[in-house]
């Protein structure tokens, strides 16, 4: 009897134990399941913009051999012979920037830029014709393919999840899926400068996309508008335009701008009485919605730079009208670089 109470007692207590061990596994799982799902939340937010294993290595643009063939006139490259003079841009070469596929990394590079798009079909030209001709002519000046991703790879949308319009604006690109399936980045290494060539096809064949941008620093060419211009200015016409430099499609103020802002810190100084409206304007490149958005925030960003500066937030109004009110036509880039613009308007 004794004998068979002893192995009873034995037997609840392996139960006991069993039930306890169950429950820790349980215990575990639970938090492990959390812990997952807490994982899967975090990386879920992230999704925005690349996670440091997403980051590329620049590009070791020294690997390319330099050229040393005689280069001919900037931009170097011309249009088809044939091609009516209606389809040739009436666009200037100018300083700007832009942001190329060079490997793996979207690089900005900023100079001397041309940019120019054209049926290549007007003049019976099939797309593969227009593609060769001016690969051969890039390579013959000694350019090299650079580009490792073109825009409608999954790895670039991976690497790059900005929305598609945001990217076209930056990359100048006419369609980052379209014109994005046979992008290609070519380097003109000289001793003197680098040469950046771009290439593509568009619209389903019909289009040739062509870059060029001579690698250059910038030569300031306008003169700072001082607070006393301002101010005389704003007493003659109660408002004055000002062209602020920001990061394209952003509302970051650039190194080259910022002695404006100082100015008009300035002449708000001089005057404690004055109040001003901020107000930011676009040109219609993009939609409606974006670039109110747009000028919006950078009509904030003048107003939070001048507060920085200790003027008094309530002297300052921030509006966005985006594309509304254009002072120029949009239909040429020095129209829509006029419209372009941040009006200080003097408030009652």
């Amino acid at each position: 009897m004794k004998k068979f109470c002893l192995i009873v007692c034995l037997i609840a207590a392996l139960s006991a134990c069993q039930k306890k061990t169950d429950s820790a596994k349980m215990a575990a799982s639970s938090s492990s399941s959390a812990s997952t799902a807490a994982v899967a939340v975090e990386a879920g937010a992230a999704t925005s913009t690349p996670s440091a294993e997403n980051k590329v290595a620049p590009f070791d643009i020294q690997s390319v051999p330099v050229s040393t063939v005689k280069l001919p006139a900037y931009p170097y490259l011309d249009y088809p012979e044939k091609l009516e003079d209606g389809y040739r841009t009436d666009r200037k070469p100018r300083f700007d920037e832009v942001y190329l596929v060079v490997g793996k990394e979207l690089r900005k590079v900023e100079g001397q830029l041309f940019v120019r798009n054209f049926p290549h079909t007007t003049v019976n030209m099939s797309a593969l014709e227009s593609q060769r001709n001016y690969e051969n002519l890039i390579k013959s000046l000694g350019g090299v393919k650079v580009n490792q991703l073109m825009p409608a790879d999954a790895e670039f949308k991976r690497l790059y999840p900005e929305n598609n319009e945001i990217l076209e604006k930056k990359m100048r690109v006419l369609g980052v899926n379209n014109g994005g399936a046979n992008y290609q980045i070519f380097l003109v290494r000289t001793p003197q400068k680098n040469i950046w060539f771009g290439l593509s096809i568009y619209d389903d064949g019909r289009g040739t996309w062509l870059l060029t941008m001579e690698e250059k620093a910038f030569e300031q060419t306008v003169a700072l508008t001082k607070a006393e211009a301002m101010a005389e200015g704003l007493q003659k016409a109660g408002e004055i335009a000002l062209y602020l430099a920001f990061d394209t499609d952003s509302a970051v103020i650039k190194e080259e701008s910022k002695p404006v802002v100082a100015e008009i810190a300035k002449l708000l100084n001089t005057d404690p009485s004055l109040r001003l409206k901020v107000e930011g304007h676009t040109d219609n490149q993009g939609s409606a919605t974006h670039n109110k958005k747009l000028s919006e925030s950078r009509a904030q960003a003048v107003v939070q730079a001048l507060t920085a500066q200790g003027i008094e937030a309530k002297r300052l109004q921030a509006v966005g009208y985006g594309q509304d009110k254009p002072i120029d036509d949009n239909a040429n880039e020095a129209g829509r670089s006029k419209n372009r613009r941040v009006m200080l308007v003097k408030a009652i």
